[in-house]
């Protein structure tokens, strides 16, 4: 398994684990930028790749086993996802959290 996605890949949306599951094992997913442009290269022992941001967020909340992880990551601003998702506003939740004074 290669821990590098060439900036001439095809499949930019990722995931990087560690051994182990659930969400702990996670360590960061998201988009790895233009094609063409950017590249990436992990320390971690695993990184699957996807063409699409959809088969990313199956993949990656079946391993948080909860069906709503990826979108509560990007909507809390988690330094686990990186880049810009299609879906979801990052950091949308962070506004509705505050606490009034």
């Amino acid at each position: 398994m290669s821990n590098h996605i060439d900036k001439n890949d095809p499949n930019r949306w990722l995931y990087g684990k560690i051994a182990g599951t659930g969400e702990d094992s996670l360590k960061v997913f998201g988009n790895v930028g233009p094609l063409g442009e950017t590249e990436l290269e992990t320390g971690l022992p695993t990184l699957e790749t996807f063409f699409t941001e959809e088969e990313l967020q199956t993949a990656v909340n079946t391993i948080a086993d909860n069906p709503n992880y990826y979108q509560e990551q990007i909507e809390l601003d988690s330094n686990k996802f990186i880049g810009e998702s299609g879906i979801y506003t990052r950091g949308l939740k962070i506004k509705e959290e505050l606490p009034e004074e």
